[in-house]
């Protein structure tokens, strides 16, 4: 059954696969999303990945519960921002490799204003960042490089949010650093950009492309973001 630990911020429920936290989410009341950790059956929430429970919102826009899990594998959900390797090329589609149980489909097309004639030339081996446009159940994640809201700025003009990401390199990390890392203020992140500068995209499928001028410079910011992991912000601050 799930467990309840104490952290400096308070109590946080522990949970195991199978675990029931309907009482949990539906005490705040008002709307509920269900994030990743979680499934609903009938009027039941339970745990599907051993974590912490975790919530954020509220309000008029309800409230998005997930489990906070510390695991490699990337189960896709909708609106992710992610980071891929094109591992395939087809007619229309490219086939990506986001660190999930498959590969993932890419149109071709799926860039801003790309068209038939005017598209971009991805390569087996590229690096991607995208947005997850679906994820069902049984059938091929399908990626886009099109933000939700739309983009007046075409591909080629290598502006956009997604897209290619051209030299640097790629490391893979836990998906609870991922997260950590898409936070508005990420210690890791504000203390490497103090020292040096580099290009950061961070997926929450445990990918992440980093990028600066030269080799030596890209394994540093690499290393120190994964050793950021077990550290506090005043340690990883000092470790930078």
């Amino acid at each position: 059954c799930a467990a309840r630990r104490m952290s400096g911020a308070g109590e946080a429920l522990v949970v195991f696969p199978g675990d029931d936290v309907t009482a949990t989410v539906r005490a705040t009341g008002g709307n509920v999303k269900i994030g990743a950790g979680l499934r609903l059956e009938g009027d039941t929430i339970l745990a599907t990945v051993p974590g912490v429970v975790q919530s954020k919102g509220g309000g008029k826009g309800g409230a998005l519960w997930w489990v906070e899990a510390n695991a490699r594998r990337y189960l896709p959900r909708a609106e992710d921002f992610v980071v891929g390797v094109v591992e395939d090329r087809g007619g229309e589609f490219y086939r990506v490799n986001i660190n999930g149980p498959g590969l993932a489909l890419l149109p071709r097309l799926a860039f801003e204003g790309a068209t038939k004639s005017f598209k971009p030339m991805i390569e087996i081996g590229d690096v991607v960042y995208c947005r997850v446009l679906s994820a069902p159940r049984h059938m091929s994640p399908e990626l886009t490089c099109i933000s939700a809201s739309g983009s007046r700025k075409a591909w080629s003009t290598g502006e956009c949010l997604f897209g290619e990401l051209k030299g640097g390199t790629v490391v893979r990390c836990s998906l609870r650093l991922a997260r950590q890392l898409v936070k508005p203020h990420c210690a890791v992140l504000e203390a490497l950009g103090a020292e040096l500068p580099f290009e950061v995209a961070v997926g929450l499928n445990g990918m992440v492309w980093v990028n600066t001028a030269d080799s030596r410079r890209t394994v540093v910011v690499a290393n120190a973001i994964l050793n950021s992991e077990m550290l506090d912000e005043e340690h990883t601050r000092a470790m930078v």
